[in-house]
């Protein structure tokens, strides 16, 4: 756990210069591709993930881009990422996927994001396009709201793979969700660990070695979702069982850490 400076903030991980030969040029191209869609409507840019971390794997990481636009996204907005999904995955073989989420100015810069977009931009992710927003963001060490910050989703993504698995036969279905499903649970069960130690990680597999080391009982179900976070399964009851145990453990576990440093909170006012 050396990601954290002398003084335990997050030390920024993304990097252009970390990105491997395999991946040259694919920065360029996500930027490009996200002014000509966007144009006017869109005021930066950012890459995080594997690629800028420079531990991506072809055949199997993803690229993960941060569009922030001037305004509210609207629909037509979600059609313009789409098509720069698309267009990344086809020219970059080596991708197994390609992910574009929206944002906006106002949205990032409000005190609601102090501890989830704020420090997501940061800390792990790095600009490729446009006025870059980092230098102007707060430096960030571990806590409790950054865990509750960054997983405040987590019942409702836990909850729709479940509906899925559930009704889908699917096998691309299946792994897509166990994909998702698998990630989350440790980045969930990871952030209790961040909530009550104070430590920091983003590879999966570091998370899951310190849900293992914080929690024992779980520390074979932690690897598991990793590997399967990584290669994803097409058996929905594989998947299933891991979400009915390990998933609902780690779900109530942030809860319950966050729901206690908030109790702390309100009692020192």
């Amino acid at each position: 756990m050396d990601q954290l400076d002398p003084e335990g903030y997050i030390r920024p991980e993304a990097d252009l210069a970390n990105v491997q030969p395999e991946y040259q040029g694919l920065p360029d191209a996500a930027a490009g591709l996200l002014a000509e869609k966007f144009g006017p409507l869109l005021h930066s840019a950012y890459l995080y993930g594997s690629v800028v971390r420079g531990n991506a794997v072809p055949g199997r990481s993803d690229i993960d881009v941060i569009a922030v636009l001037l305004a509210t996204p609207v629909e037509e907005d979600r059609v313009r990422a789409d098509r720069v999904e698309r267009a990344l995955v086809e020219r970059f073989p080596v991708l197994v996927s390609a992910g574009v989420g929206l944002t906006h100015l106002q949205e990032i810069r409000s005190p609601a994001q102090r501890y989830s977009g704020q420090v997501f931009l940061r800390e792990l992710a790095v600009c490729i396009y446009g006025e870059d927003l980092r230098p102007g963001l707060p430096q960030t060490k571990p806590s409790a709201a950054v865990a509750a910050g960054f997983h405040h989703d987590t019942h409702a993504v836990l909850a729709h793979a479940r509906r899925t698995l559930g009704t889908s036969t699917d096998p691309e279905v299946i792994r897509r969700v166990c994909r998702i499903a698998s990630k989350k649970m440790v980045q969930v069960a990871f952030a209790v660990v961040m909530a009550r130690e104070g430590v920091w990680a983003t590879v999966l597999e570091e998370q899951a070695a310190a849900v293992g080391t914080a929690f024992p009982q779980w520390a074979e179900a932690a690897r598991r979702a990793a590997e399967q976070g990584r290669r994803p399964v097409a058996d929905a009851g594989v998947v299933r069982e891991l979400l009915d145990s390990f998933g609902r453990w780690a779900e109530d576990a942030l809860d319950q850490a966050v729901s206690e440093v908030s109790n702390l909170d309100g009692r020192a006012r």
